[in-house]
This record gives C-alpha cells, sequence and structure tokens, in this order.
C-alpha cells in the first residue's frame, strides 16, 4: 500500500500587484504630515520658524509669483530640493522701504555758523529754510521726489571773551535781535523789521555770562503746514509752499569786524518716496 507524504508547509499564495486601473485612496481621516521646511538665517532653525523680528515684519508683506510669503524675504532663493531657504538679508531692506509711494519720512538737518559784524559793528543777518544747502541734500534728493517743512530751531549762542563790553567806536552798546517767522520776508532794516514779527527776542547777549544759548521754535503744522514741492526748488518764497519761513537777526552798536554770535539752525523736513 503506497502512503502519500503530505507536507507541513503552507502552500505559497501568489500575490499579484494592482493593475494600473486601481487608485490607492488615502483616508480623509488622515493628515498627511509634511516635512518641516528648514530656514538659514543666522544659522539653521530646524523648528522653521523665522525668529528675527525685522523677518518676522516681513514676512506677510512679501508676494512673489507661485512662492509663499515665508519662502520670499529680502529677495531670497528657496532651494526646493533642500527645503531651504537662502536669504540675503540687504538685499531688499533697504530697495522695498525706499519704494513705497506711500512711505513718508522724517529728517533732521542741522548747520551752524559765525556771525560777525560789519566794519561799522552792525549784524544784519537773514536765512531762509532751504534745505539743498546742507551736505545731506543730494543724497536725499536721489531717493525722494518731494519735501515739505514741518518744524525749525533756531539758538544763539554768545561768542565774545568778555561779558562786559568794552568802549567801541560806533557808540553805545545794544542787544542782539531775532526773530522766526512763516513767511520769507528777507533780510531785516534795523530793529523795527525784526521786532515787527509774531515770534521774536531780544537778547542782552553782552552782559549774560549763560552758557545757555537762547532758542527759538516754529511748528509748521495744522493750518500753518505747508504744501509738498518738488526736490529741485525746496525753498520758497510762497507761503505755505514746501519749505517756507525764514529768520531774521540784527545787532547794531557791537565791535566792529568780530564774531560774535553762533548760530544754529535745525529743520525737520519730511519727503515722499520716488513713483
Amino acid at each position: 500500500m503506497q502512503t502519500k507524504k503530505i507536507s507541513s508547509r503552507a502552500p505559497d499564495k501568489k500575490i499579484s500587484a494592482p493593475s494600473k486601473s486601481v487608485s490607492l485612496v488615502e483616508p480623509s481621516d488622515r493628515k498627511r504630515k509634511s516635512k518641516p521646511r528648514v530656514f538659514r538665517l543666522y544659522g539653521r532653525h530646524s523648528s522653521g520658524k523665522l525668529k528675527h523680528p525685522l523677518v518676522s515684519l516681513l514676512r506677510n508683506q512679501v508676494d512673489v509669483k507661485g512662492m509663499s510669503p515665508a519662502r520670499v524675504l529680502f529677495g531670497g532663493v528657496s532651494d526646493r530640493s533642500k527645503g531651504e531657504l537662502l536669504m540675503d538679508e540687504q538685499t531688499l531692506s533697504v530697495a522695498r522701504s525706499l519704494t513705497s509711494v506711500q512711505g513718508i519720512y522724517e529728517f533732521k538737518l542741522t548747520r551752524g555758523l559765525g556771525l560777525s559784524t560789519s566794519v561799522g559793528g552792525i549784524v544784519n543777518f537773514y536765512a531762509n529754510n532751504d534745505p539743498s544747502i546742507y551736505a545731506e541734500w543730494s543724497s536725499l534728493t536721489a531717493l525722494f521726489s518731494q519735501v515739505k517743512l514741518r518744524r525749525v530751531e533756531v539758538s544763539f549762542s554768545r561768542e565774545i571773551a568778555t561779558a562786559i563790553p568794552t568802549t567801541t567806536s560806533v557808540g553805545s552798546w545794544q542787544p542782539a535781535a531775532f526773530n522766526i517767522n512763516y513767511d520769507d520776508i528777507g533780510a531785516p532794516g534795523g530793529y523795527a523789521s525784526v521786532l515787527d514779527s509774531p515770534k521774536f527776542m531780544v537778547w542782552n547777549y553782552a552782559f549774560d555770562t549763560s552758557a545757555t544759548p537762547k532758542i527759538l521754535t516754529l511748528d509748521f503744522t495744522g493750518e500753518h503746514e505747508p504744501l509738498w514741492t518738488d526736490v529741485t526748488a525746496p525753498a520758497s518764497s510762497t507761503l505755505y509752499q514746501g519749505c517756507p519761513g525764514c529768520t531774521q537777526i540784527y545787532i547794531d552798536n557791537a565791535t566792529p569786524s568780530t564774531e560774535i554770535i553762533w548760530f544754529t539752525q535745525t529743520l525737520y523736513i519730511q519727503m515722499m518716496n520716488r513713483y
């Protein structure tokens, strides 16, 4: 009698690959986890967060076709294969901010000079509020096209060596008078024209031993706010246009041909971007 040998090993199951017509659908309740992006900004941050405050400020202000705001900052280049963002933080930091037609920027311009008496012992000085005479003006006009004045501050300090006036060849010693005006009214003809101003000061500088300068300020705001003007001609003799106004100084019967007053002028101006 023949005996059939039975193998204890289970038969192999033949598994066939799914046909091309079969599609595998991921369950809707499972969320696909994306690989976190790595940013290179002062080193790498594996958390994928931009911690630099300036980057955080600008991350929602950049819109580049085909790329999210977080991937394009400062004109950065994205390397998708490595999941990195290569950034040049100086590429766009200045260029983007200075090309906004809605941006208004304020600047402070300051100059100082000594005022000397004539051979007759007179100081007849006048200074308008022209920002184009300042050293920084050429750099500003390369970036902006319009300007207007917001505030003027002038100060006066005594430069003579003694607090007691000496005898002069033109008679008795007289004080200094100076003012600050909304309009450009030219050089003063005497004390009367300086005092004919809503904002003036008379200073007996020869006897003043204080080291604190005398200061006058004038705000060009509210009803006195000027209109914007082109940077090619910022100072205007027209009231409320661009950078109007002036300062007048008059001194009589002082020591002839002597520098006696140090004058400082500060302009606070606003400028609009080129458009």
